[in-house]
Order: C-alpha cells, then sequence, then structure tokens
C-alpha cells in the first residue's frame, strides 16, 4: 500500500510519499512440484513422528564407537507403518517418516518494507532548487528452527547414552531382542526429537537514510548549470538468535570420550540443563557514501540548418566509507579438537559475520559532445576519467552514430569501454567466513574403504573457509559495442534488429575451492589464497581470497516487433521481444581454456516474451507469453543421460479498469497455469528435484489486485 500527497508550504511545491508492503515465507514443503516422484529414501529418521526415535544396539562380543557396529531398531512408541528399514541395508530398520513432510528449507523468506520520501521544489530568482530525503527499511526474518542439534556440533557423531540411564521402555526392547548390557555401555540414539524445544532465527535489518539537494541555473543564453550534493547510509543488521555453543555442547552433551556418559539424559523432561548452551549473535554492516556533482551544457559551434555542436561538462567527488562489526563469539574456535589436530572448529554454529572496514576518495572529469552532422547523421562521443584512492585511476570513452537514410528507416551503432571498481567488502574485509564440504584426495584415500579418514563412503569433509579482502584487486574492464536497424513502414507497425557484443576482463570472484585443493596436491601456488594443514594433513583451514580471475565474452541479437491497430473504438496490439545468445564463452582463470556456456544450465540461448493486448478508453486487457529455451540439467556434465530441460512458457493475464478520471482498477494473474519452471531429476535414485533458481518463479500462481484513487 501506498499514498502520495502534494501541498505548498513558502512558496516551495512539496510532495510527500509513503508506504508498506509485506511478504509471507514459502517453505520447501510448501511446494508440491519440488516432489513430483515417491522415492526410497523418502522416509528418514528427519521425518520420524515426534517423540519417537530410533536406537542402536552395539554387539557386546565386539564393542566399538564405529556406527558400522551398530544393529538400529526403532523405539517402542514407533508406529508399525514408520518402522523401515534402510534401501541399502535390510539388517537396520529406523522409525522413519516422510521427509517431504518436514522439509523447512526456505525459497523465500518473510519480508516488510516501508519508505518516506519527501520531495520539495522552489525558485530563488533564476535558481531552481530541488531537495528530496529518503528513508527506507526492509525487515527479514528467517524460519525459526530448532537449536537443540541431535548430532555433535563439534564433530559427527550421535547421542549416546548409558544403558543404565535407558528408560524402561528401551531396556526391555534390549532384553527382548536378546542382548545384555552393564549398565555403563553406550546405546547410541538417531534422530531422538526428544530435545527440548530451544528455537531461533535469523533476523536482518536494512534501512537506507539521505537526502540530495540540486541547484540549476543559467549561465548565459543557452547555457545551464547544476550542482547537487547528497549523502546516504545504509545500513545492515543481522540477529542470529540462540546459537549453539559447541563447546557447552561437547562438555555436556557430547563428551570428547565416547565411553564417557553425557552430563544430559534426553529422555529426562529437564529444560533448564542445557539454557545455557546458547547465545545471540549480532552483526552490522554501515556503508556510507557523500558525492557532489558539477557540470554545465550548451552549445559551442552553429552548424548550417540551425544545427548546433553542444557539449556537457563537469566534475565530481566522492567519499565513501564501509565499517562491518561481527560479533565477537563469531570469532571464537575450538583449535584444539580433537587434540591431535589444529583443524578450525567454531565455537558458536552461528552467523560468521565478517570484520572489516574502509574507505575511499574518487575523484572524476567527464565530458560529451553532440555533434549533429546533418538531419540524417547524429554523433555524440563521450569521455570519462575516474581516479580511486585504493586503486587507482580509469579512462573509458563511449561513442554512438545514428544515420536515417529515409524517413521509414534508422541505423544506429554505439562502443564504449566500462569498468567496475571492486567493492570495499572485496577490499578491505578481514574475515568473512563459513563451513564448506571438500574434496581432499590428499587425507582421504577412497581406495582403502575400511581405513578411510574419511569414512567407508567419504570424498569429502567438512573445512572453515574464510573469505578476506584482497587490497591488490585491480577493477573489472569491458569493452562492448552494438549496431542495428529501426524500420517503420506504416505508423502501425515497426521492428528493430540490434547485435551486441560484451567483452569482460578481470572478473573479481574467488576460484573454485576443488581447484584450489588440486593445485595446492600438485605443489602449486594458489596466491593469494592459502591452504594450511594440520599435523594429521587434514586441512585445518582455507583463505580463499579474491582476486581478478578469467574473461567473460558475449554476443546476441535481440529483436522487437511491434504492431499496433485502432478499429472502431478499439485498439488491438501486439508485441514479440526476442533475444538471441550466440555466444557466451568465460575463462575461470587467466590460464584456464575458454569454454562456451549457452545452453548449459542456468544458460538458455534464447527468450521470448509475446504480448497480445486489446485496449478501449475505459478498458484494456493483455495476455504474455514469456518463453526460456532449453538448457542442460543441473547433472548434463557429469552424466549427459540427464538430458535437457525443455522450453518451458510463463503465461500472465492483465485487466485493467479506469472507471474515472482520478480511479483506476488493475486485475491480474501472473503465472497462470502455475508452474516453478525448470524443474527437472537430479537423482534418479532418491528422485530428488531441482530448478534453477535465477529462472524460476517459486511463487507459483499469483494473484493480484490494485485500486488506485486520487482525491
Amino acid at each position: 500500500a501506498s499514498a502520495v500527497t502534494g501541498f505548498q508550504v513558502a512558496e516551495a511545491d512539496v510532495t510527500l510519499a509513503a508506504g508498506m508492503g509485506k511478504s509471507e515465507r514459502i517453505l520447501t514443503k510448501n511446494r508440491s512440484q519440488l516432489w513430483q516422484a515417491v522415492s526410497p529414501y523418502d522416509k528418514s529418521s528427519a521425518g520420524a513422528p515426534a517423540g519417537t526415535y530410533s536406537w542402536g544396539l552395539l554387539n557386546p562380543a565386539k564393542p566399538s564407537s564405529n556406527l558400522l557396529e551398530y544393529t538400529f531398531q526403532p523405539s517402542a512408541n514407533c508406529p508399525v507403518e514408520n518402522q523401515i528399514a534402510f534401501p541399502n541395508d535390510a539388517t537396520n530398520t529406523y522409525c522413519r517418516g516422510d521427509a517431504r513432510k518436514v522439509d523447512t528449507g526456505e525459497l523465500m523468506p518473510e519480508k516488510q518494507d516501508r519508505f518516506v520520501a519527501l520531495n520539495a521544489e522552489k525558485s530563488f530568482g533564476d535558481i531552481q532548487a530541488n531537495a528530496t530525503l529518503l528513508a527506507s527499511g526492509v525487515n527479514t526474518s528467517g524460519y525459526s528452527r530448532s537449536r537443540t542439534l541431535t548430532s555433535n556440533p563439534a564433530r559427527a557423531g550421535y547421542y549416546a547414552l548409558p544403558y543404565g540411564s535407558a528408560p524402561e521402555s528401551l531396556k526391555a526392547q534390549a532384553v527382548a531382542a536378546g542382548k545384555s548390557y552393564q549398565a555403563d555401555q553406550l546405546i547410541k540414539i538417531v534422530g531422538p526429537s526428544l530435545f527440548p524445544e530451544y528455537k531461533g532465527n535469523t533476523r536482518t535489518s536494512d534501512s537506507s537514510l539521505g537526502g540530495m539537494l540540486s541547484l540549476k541555473g543559467s549561465l548565459a543564453t543557452d547555457w545551464e548549470w547544476n550542482f547537487d550534493v547528497s549523502h546516504f547510509t545504509t545500513k545492515r543488521v543481522k540477529n542470529f538468535a540462540k546459537a549453539p555453543d559447541s563447546l557447552a555442547f561437547v562438555k555436556n552433551l557430547f563428551p570428547v570420550d565416547v565411553n564417557e556418559a553425557p552430563k544430559l539424559n534426553i529422555f529426562q523432561d529437564d529444560t533448564s540443563v542445557i539454557s545455557g548452551y546458547f547465545a545471540d549473535l549480532h552483526s552490522e554492516e554501515v556503508n556510507q557514501i557523500t558525492s557532489a556533482t558539477w557540470f554545465a551544457s550548451g552549445p559551442i559551434y552553429q552548424l548550417p540548418e540551425g544545427r548546433k555542436v553542444s557539449v556537457a561538462a563537469g566534475v565530481s567527488a566522492a567519499h565513501e566509507n564501509y565499517i562491518l562489526r561481527g560479533d565477537s563469539k563469531d570469532s571464537q574456535f575450538l583449535n584444539q579438537y580433537p587434540e591431535t589436530s589444529s583443524i578450525f572448529r567454531a565455537r558458536y554454529l552461528g552467523s560468521f559475520a565478517a570484520d572489516g572496514h574502509g574507505s575511499r576518495d574518487v575523484s572524476s572529469a567527464f565530458a560529451e559532445f553532440d555533434l549533429p552532422f546533418s538531419k540524417q547523421v547524429d554523433l555524440s562521443l563521450a569521455g570519462r576519467y575516474d581516479q580511486y584512492s585504493d586503486f587507482g585511476g580509469t579512462f573509458n570513452y563511449g561513442t554512438s552514430l545514428v544515420y536515417a537514410p529515409a524517413s521509414f528507416l534508422k541505423l544506429r551503432a554505439n562502443a564504449g569501454s566500462g569498468f567496475k571498481a571492486p567493492t570495499l567488502a572485496q577490499l578491505f574485509n578481514q574475515s568473512d567466513g563459513g563451513y564448506l564440504s571438500v574434496k581432499d584426495s590428499k587425507y582421504c584415500d577412497n581406495s582403502v574403504a575400511a581405513d578411510n579418514p574419511c569414512g567407508p563412503d567419504g570424498e569429502t569433509y567438512r573445512v572453515y573457509v574464510n573469505s578476506p579482502g584482497n587490497g591488490k584487486l585491480k577493477e573489472e574492464t569491458s569493452l562492448a559495442y552494438n549496431f542495428g536497424v529501426v524500420f517503420q513502414p506504416i505508423d502501425a507497425f515497426n521492428v528493430s534488429v540490434d547485435y551486441w557484443s560484451a567483452n569482460i576482463k578481470g572478473v573479481i570472484g574467488q576460484e573454485d575451492l576443488d581447484r584450489l585443493i588440486e593445485k595446492e596436491i600438485r605443489g602449486e601456488s594458489v596466491a593469494p589464497s592459502t591452504i594450511t594443514r594440520g599435523p594429521d594433513n587434514r586441512i585445518a583451514s582455507i583463505q580463499s581470497s579474491y582476486a581478478n580471475l578469467g574473461t567473460l565474452r558475449s554476443q546476441g541479437i535481440d529483436a522487437v516487433a511491434d504492431f499496433s491497430t485502432k478499429l472502431d473504438g478499439f485498439t488491438y496490439g501486439y508485441r514479440n521481444a526476442y533475444s538471441l545468445i550466440i555466444s557466451q564463452k568465460s575463462k575461470d582463470t587467466i590460464s584456464d581454456p575458454e569454454k562456451e556456456n549457452i545452453g548449459s544450465y542456468r544458460a538458455p540461448r534464447y527468450r521470448m516474451t509475446q504480448t497480445l493486448s486489446f485496449q478501449t478508453s475505459q478498458h484494456n486487457v493483455s495476455l504474455a507469453a514469456s518463453t526460456v529455451g532449453r538448457q542442460e540439467s543441473a547433472r548434463f556434465e557429469t552424466d549427459p543421460s540427464f538430458g535437457y530441460i525443455a522450453p518451458e512458457t510463463q503465461y500472465d493475464l492483465s485487466y485493467g479498469w479506469s472507471y474515472s478520471a482520478k480511479g483506476s482498477l488493475h486485475l491480474g494473474v501472473a503465472n497462470l497455469l502455475n508452474k516453478i519452471g525448470g524443474v527437472h531429476l537430479y537423482n534418479r535414485d532418491t528422485r530428488v528435484v531441482t530448478y534453477p533458481a535465477d529462472l524460476a518463479d517459486v511463487r507459483g500462481r499469483q494473484l493480484q489486485i490494485g485500486l488506485r484513487q486520487a482525491f
């Protein structure tokens, strides 16, 4: 909802606008299209009914802490229909439920936004003044999840308790199974769903506040000058509620010694025992920019037929400041666990907020010339020089040419260079990390399954990966050009076709972790990143820094055809916008071979939107069909038999009614067929499906209504 009003104060025209909005969250379990086929793996201990669990019997004749030495059985209160053996291990029966019904993966968070804008205009003699104040905010609330963990937060494992502390129902099951245990012998519990519910979520608050003042006046008869100054501050506050304290969990629930009994019995309903095992984490990010610009424009030379050579030139200056404050608890690690290695383990499994600060000054000078050589030919030239205090200067140019040999035909072309400066976070962040799975053939040995340190089927393990800034980054540079034609033989019809090309060098990014580790194993340099290994040869941590890596070259054709005609008071229209990507080649690093991406996952070769419209003086109706071209499935590179994602079309229907000069009603249905788009099979065994998130629409069918009324 939004509202706007206008009034006068001291001969100044004032406009005030304000608005607010809200969107609810969407979870994976809310989208049935993501669960297209039943799989033998749909049932899991994670989906077991509340209060039920699975427990492992250890063979007394072969004591071991190895999970594989346990034979699992469901708890006595597990419904018969939920007592299901694993598909790949019929000897182990678990209490399992439908994981699809409890999947709380968040596809879209809950959001609330609001804004207010105040604008005032007033003339002081020959000078026109315009002042604007803006304030906005967005609150994002993540899904509230249980923070009481069912597995060891410091190392892989399951909850274990002494047989003597187990409930009588569990002991009775052990006796019925013909097992005898000592009171201090441990039993392992899987997915108990018995921990007291300590829930927490991540809440983010983004706010922006600032203003701009601009002045405009005349220098001479045909010259104008403009001056503006502005200051804006954006702030992001992130609160991670109830972050588990790994140290407290290790000391109390999951002792380092596997034969040591935990201090908490999960079968006891004493929630106060774990109330101190959590902490709230807080981080803040602040960006500030203050800028001022002055420029003047006007004619500098008179050409025949009243044509004039014009120029616009000016200077600008800006100061940027960046601060990111992470919670001090976020930088605490369990560096000596286990005692034989230096593996990084976060103490608080929370936000991994970064720390960093930096600033930069930017000064610029620019000019643009308009050269109308004739009624048919118009040429413009532009140049800009920017000097950055943190990485140097850069000059860029642009030029465009329009040639109209006939009233119904226009030829156009332009070319120019560009740049993108590294962000202050990419330059100055001290830390910005998290835990990721890495593949390490130097530590894991899958050729000897029984003794593989990563487990019998292990190829990866989790490592703390930090992403620090790199003060030596350079800007990304680009060169782009296009040329095309506009053809309009009659007023009712026109078509335009443009060919374009863009080349980007020095793309800023982080090298793929698997490749980084492979280079380290071969003894090659991984600079500016670093990989640290512990005494056991396991990777302790990775510093994956930003660098100017590779290149990106793209070219394509954009075509638009418009047809509109009036007949008996009705207006009929058809529009077709078509975009064809001819090529999109990239190099991950300078030393890599160039690869073609078009047609691969998330890179369709074409997109097309067709729109039919019908309009009268009061009513208008439109139907739009947006098509995304064929692309590979997410598994095509590793297994081409997974094939391609077929082209898909989304339909949108819209109706508008102008019931008065001051009021209108809008009704619409977006995504008429209620399709996410691009959903495809990712794993045949588990029937897992996925979709290209940046091309799909998880909101599904959306009904829209809008009422606008002026007073």
